[in-house]
């Protein structure tokens, strides 16, 4: 039951960089930081368009063999339990990639960079664990949207895409609803969530205790996604010509309705994992921060390559044990990046 757990934690940590974890007090220069965004913001400033930028910035990192970490940020030297950096550049997890890249992507100017990175990771841009946007499906998601980060695509792709699809599979649009007991997951955080370099255990203790306690201002959410399905994508004639239509630049989420994670972190999850779509001569990309197969880094794959083997011809899809936990992938949400 314990490798359970472990194994539950770990693939969950594939995905959601405020639910993951790094534990390392080892921050790059705040001086270096902020000179390499300079760079990288001056050197996309003026591309034509957000996705153009999307684009050259996912160049660079892939180009540069970032390593994955997981969870690398916190909230800084003033934060109360994880002082890990507002933003770094030498390691990501696949939420802190994408929020780093499309924070890049809108910005002018290393204070816009700054702005943009605590509006898309915390609510109201209000910096504190608790209103960090841990959880995909509801917080990151639907906040970012309201605050006009992200529109979401998902019904304009599949629109499209059943123009090509077969006729049975104009019946297939998911929005699954799935209970999000944020109570249950701080009970359950444990001590290497404290990322406070100065502190000494009994101080971690405490901080511990105090994060646990946070539960009491927390609410529990019924969160939901729509999400292009696999039946849809792969139940087409030509899989690849659906997968076009999503558009340069988007941000995709991995829908995984129900998972159930409640054993490990105390509840069930709808995202497992996300990262950018790029098209490129007829093809769609995945570009994102990858930690399967001892790739431990920055990468690009075919989407089509990436999705094909969460997909059961059966229709079976059963997420309430590990064993299984590989046909959990139901579809992908699509999110197009505001100018």
């Amino acid at each position: 039951m314990a490798l359970y757990k472990l194994l539950a934690s770990k693939l969950l940590f594939l995905c959601c960089s405020s639910l993951a974890f790094a534990g390392t007090t080892d921050f790059p220069s705040q001086r270096e930081t902020d000179h390499q965004a300079e760079v990288l913001i001056a050197q996309v400033r003026d591309l034509g368009s957000v996705d153009e930028k999307i684009t050259a910035l996912t160049d660079y990192f892939i180009k540069g063999n970032y390593p994955y970490a997981y969870g690398p940020l916190g909230e800084g030297p003033t934060g109360h339990y994880n002082q890990s950096p507002l933003y770094r550049f030498d390691v990501f997890d696949c939420t802190t990639f994408v929020e780093t890249v499309v924070s890049l992507a809108q910005a002018r100017d290393l204070p816009a960079f700054q702005a943009n990175m605590n509006n898309i990771r915390y609510k109201d841009s209000e910096i504190s664990f608790v209103t960090r946007n841990h959880f995909p499906s509801s917080d990151w998601v639907p906040n970012n949207i309201a605050n006009g980060i992200f529109v979401d695509a998902t019904q304009d792709v599949r629109e499209k895409a059943l123009d090509t699809a077969s006729a049975y599979m104009a019946r297939v649009a998911n929005t699954p609803l799935v209970y999000i007991n944020k109570k249950a997951w701080y009970g359950k955080l444990p001590m290497d969530r404290i990322v406070l370099p100065k502190a000494n255990e009994a101080e971690k203790e405490v901080a511990l205790a105090a994060l646990h306690a946070e539960s009491a201002n927390v609410k529990n959410d019924w969160a939901y996604l729509p999400y292009l399905s696999l039946k849809t994508i792969f139940g087409a004639d030509d899989p690849e010509a659906i997968l076009t239509h999503i558009p340069n630049g988007a941000v995709i989420q991995i829908v995984r309705p129900g998972w159930d994670l409640r054993e490990a972190i105390g509840t069930r999850m709808l995202v497992s994992h996300q990262g950018f779509v790029i098209q490129r001569d007829g093809r769609a990309y995945f570009r994102h921060a990858a930690s399967v197969s001892s790739v431990f880094r920055v990468v690009e794959q075919p989407l089509f390559d990436y999705l094909q083997p969460y997909w059961a011809r059966e229709g079976v899809y059963d997420c309430t044990s590990w064993g299984k936990g590989k046909n959990c992938v139901q579809g992908i949400n699509i999110l197009a990046v505001m100018q």
